[in-house]
């Protein structure tokens, strides 16, 4: 089997922002649930049999199909995630590091907070205080008052925010563009159109109480019936709603719109559409440490390629859907757990990073190639040109600088970054939440003081 790569995750990120955005649209009265949306038994081996593994799953997939639900009059306008934010000035801060093509600049923050998460990308950073949580934005105003008892992430300009056992939905200037009639126990963020939510319910087969789930759009109106599903995940380019149990699933795909795909798998969760193909993992479990692989359906239904790939990248070329001007990492075929043998090639075939290294990520500015023994990331440019070498592997990258970190039961964990020739661009002892750097923006901890920083190119 072979191991995988971190690449693979950051690839999977990257492609999933380049899928075709679908719009949100209710589904037509005139227009048929299909049967095993309504049907208490279709495709059900399990009816009678409670999954013990989802504790809102009852073993019945009874649905009911409910009307749109209703929304406000006159709801307030969501920003889409598509559109552009207004340029905003830099934050009065001091310059701390400067090269030829960006400087960083940090400033105090006053505010007293417990904690305050990474900043996202509409420029908004939860905040917490007290078990209450709203945002801020770069210049440190809270925006988005403490006044929630939970919030999750932004997308298509709205984000959940729970008051309560109760889930909504505010748009950035802190109204209300759907109702609180949801509950808590799924958050979910809006991704081209759709969410995932939840409405605490009594299943009328088994009568035992559990979660109805189901999507809906930014209106608040539902693209499927909502119902007691094994489980509903997102992906970029749409849904996935599972019948049956979790020992023998049914896996029914949807994009963004409520339509059902062609693709209905028992294998795997999707991960998302490219072209004609579903891809997805599967995870397995080597030597105690597990492991995804990635594999491919058709759209006849046929898997194409088994989940034997450790990268989407090698899948990618396997399909003959590889984009030409991609990098592609090489190696990873001896099945070996740190094996050093990958490395990376132009779109000419051309190796231009040697096989030697046991673990390589490609950012958009540099290549990190690692080895284990000894513990080493080698810094190279787009072109193969070796940059710089140091000890240890970022846990960090941004643009062209390095985040790097130490952890020792005296002092902690500290985090520090530097640039790809070495030189200090923070300084160590901050305490960075989440992974530093988020959209040109991070915010860390030292002292008990709160600091925000933030990169401008010049």
């Amino acid at each position: 089997m072979r191991t995988l790569t971190t690449r693979a995750i950051t690839t999977m990120l990257a492609a999933a922002l380049l899928l075709i955005g679908l719009s949100a649209c209710t589904k037509k009265e005139t227009e048929p649930w299909p049967d095993y949306m309504v049907d208490p038994e279709y495709n059900n081996p399990n009816y009678d049999d409670p999954d013990p593994a989802n504790p809102y799953y009852s073993g019945n997939s009874d649905v009911t199909p409910i009307p749109d639900a209703p929304t406000q009059e006159s709801p307030p306008p969501a920003l889409s995630e598509s559109s552009t934010p207004p340029p905003q000035n830099p934050i009065a801060g001091e310059v701390i590091y400067e090269d030829n093509e960006i400087r960083i600049l940090r400033a105090g923050l006053l505010g007293d907070y417990d904690r305050i998460m990474p900043f996202q990308s509409n420029g908004l950073a939860e905040v917490q205080r007290g078990g209450k949580s709203g945002f801020i934005n770069k210049f440190g105003d809270e925006v988005i008052p403490l006044a929630y008892d939970a919030v999750g992430s932004w997308g298509d300009g709205l984000c959940a925010v729970v008051l309560g056992d109760s889930l909504g939905f505010i748009n950035e200037t802190d109204s209300i563009a759907i109702p609180f009639e949801y509950s808590r126990h799924k958050i979910s963020k809006f991704m081209n159109g759709a969410a995932a939510v939840a409405k605490d319910g009594v299943n009328p087969a088994t009568n035992q109480s559990g979660l109805q789930l189901g999507i809906i759009n930014t209106n608040g109106s539902a693209l499927i019936p909502f119902g007691f599903y094994a489980s509903l995940d997102m992906f970029a380019g749409g849904y996935s709603v599972m019948q049956g149990s979790m020992n023998n699933p049914i896996w029914f795909i949807f994009d963004n719109t409520g339509k059902e795909l062609p693709w209905r798998t028992q294998r795997v969760r999707a991960l998302y559409v490219e072209g004609d193909y579903l891809l997805f993992w599967q995870t397995d479990e080597i030597l105690g440490k597990t492991y995804d692989t990635y594999g491919a359906y058709s759209k006849d239904g046929t898997v194409v390629a088994e989940p034997d790939y450790d990268s989407l990248d090698s899948l990618r070329v396997a399909l003959g859907i590889s984009d030409p001007s991609r990098l592609i990492i090489t190696g990873g075929n001896s099945g070996l757990l740190g094996a050093a043998d990958r490395g990376v090639k132009n779109a000419n075939g051309s190796v231009i990073v040697p096989e030697i290294y046991s673990n390589i990520i490609i950012y958009s500015d540099i290549i990190c190639a690692h080895t284990y023994n000894p513990n080493t990331t080698d810094i190279y440019d787009m072109t193969g040109q070796k940059i710089y070498s140091v000890s240890g592997f970022p846990t960090f990258v941004v643009g062209k600088l390095l985040g790097m970190m130490t952890s020792t039961l005296e002092a902690g964990t500290t985090y520090w970054y530097i640039d790809v020739f070495g030189n200090p661009a923070i300084e160590a002892g901050y305490d960075f939440y989440g992974e530093g750097f988020s959209n040109g923006l991070a915010v860390a901890k030292r002292d008990g003081q709160w600091y925000i920083f933030e990169i401008v190119k010049k």
